[in-house]
């Protein structure tokens, strides 16, 4: 039989490396998190500092600033995800509680879902661009 100490919040028996890996997953998933929020902070304050330093024609602004203010948003709320999803891994692994592992694991598959969309989304788009491109430059070369 095994000991009382491997609780089970999974439906499966959690020994202390299975326990010691998953704390090590939402370690890293709060450093990856952390860094992308101050990653975001950083591009702020230079788009920022760009704007006020350079003048720009207000097309160019408008165009610029709104793309980077959807790409801060979906940052934020991918990475808040990110950052739920590992608290929650730890609050299960470190008080043997099923329900925080369940949203904690739903989080991160939310996390990942969303950061595939996202990804399809700027491959299509890309796709696009080059095909556009592509396009252009066959008409101006005859």
């Amino acid at each position: 039989m095994e000991n009382n100490e491997d609780k089970s919040i999974f439906n499966f028996s959690a020994n202390e490396e299975t326990k010691t890996q998953l704390k090590g997953i939402s370690q890293w998933a709060k450093i990856n998190a952390i860094v992308a929020f101050a990653s975001i902070g950083i591009s702020i304050v230079s788009s920022v500092l760009m704007i006020s330093r350079y003048s720009y024609s207000a097309s160019q602004g408008m165009l610029g600033s709104r793309q980077s203010v959807i790409g801060w948003v979906i940052s934020v709320a991918i990475n808040i995800i990110l950052l739920n999803a590992a608290n929650n891994i730890e609050k299960a692994v470190s008080f043997t509680d099923q329900g925080a592992f369940s949203k904690g694991m739903g989080n991160l598959a939310k996390y990942f879902k969303t950061l595939g969309v996202v990804c399809i989304i700027a491959l299509v788009l890309v796709v696009l661009g080059l095909l556009i491109l592509a396009l252009f430059a066959g008409t101006y070369s005859r």
